[in-house]
């Protein structure tokens, strides 16, 4: 006689450690996943858009700084000179010193000078002053008139210098008002002031001969 299912899975009484027996129906699950829906493109559906940029240029850089215009000659500026017209030296000098010279003006100015027979020297000049000499015997300056004033009346001012004898030589001063310093020698054909200096020899013979007088003691 075979044993009932009760009695296989009840515990003997006299066997306390005997564990029941627990039958598992281990039926295999299969689980079957679900297709993973994948995207299908529509045939009909348009592009996406897409942005359109536009580079601004810079201000800074576009806009380039316009020059500044050209300094132009003043027709109607008001110019005091005062230039000695002749300047005596000695008959053997090869130097000389053309002093005073004194120019006054409100505007700026452009002092163009040419030497005729000997050449231009002109001491040292300050830092504001524009000055150019394009030869020995041409030079151009520029500035405020105290500024060319004083750069003159310095005691290595002006001055013509020969390799012979100056006597006979000359200097003609040409001076424009302009609307800002320059060395544009162009505008000296604008002058609104001009002077021209001679050298002269004093009235003095080569062959003078210096001869000691002696005077006689009153008694």
């Amino acid at each position: 006689m075979l044993p009932s299912l009760a009695d296989t899975n009840s515990p003997d009484p006299q066997n306390p450690n005997q564990n029941p027996t627990i039958q598992v129906d281990t039926s295999t699950v299969t689980a079957q996943s679900s297709p993973t829906p994948s995207a299908t493109p529509d045939a009909t559906s348009s592009p996406a858009p897409q942005a359109s940029i536009t580079y601004l240029p810079n201000n800074t850089e576009s806009s380039s700084a316009s020059p500044s215009p050209s300094p132009t000659s003043i027709k109607d500026s008001k110019i005091l000179v005062h230039v000695p017209g002749v300047i005596k030296v000695d008959p053997r000098a090869t130097l000389a010193s053309i002093s005073p010279v004194v120019i006054a003006s409100g505007d700026s100015l452009l002092l163009c000078m040419e030497a005729h027979g000997a050449q231009i020297s002109v001491g040292s000049l300050s830092s504001g002053i524009l000055a150019n000499q394009s030869s020995a015997q041409t030079v151009l300056l520029s500035g405020s008139a105290s500024q060319i004033s004083s750069a003159l009346s310095t005691p290595q001012g002006l001055r013509l210098i020969s390799g012979g004898r100056v006597a006979g030589a000359s200097l003609s001063l040409k001076i424009v008002g302009v609307s800002a310093p320059t060395l544009n020698e162009s505008l000296c054909g604008d002058s609104c002031a001009s002077q021209t200096v001679e050298i002269s020899a004093l009235g003095l013979e080569e062959g003078l001969v210096k001869v000691p007088l002696n005077l006689a003691k009153k008694p």
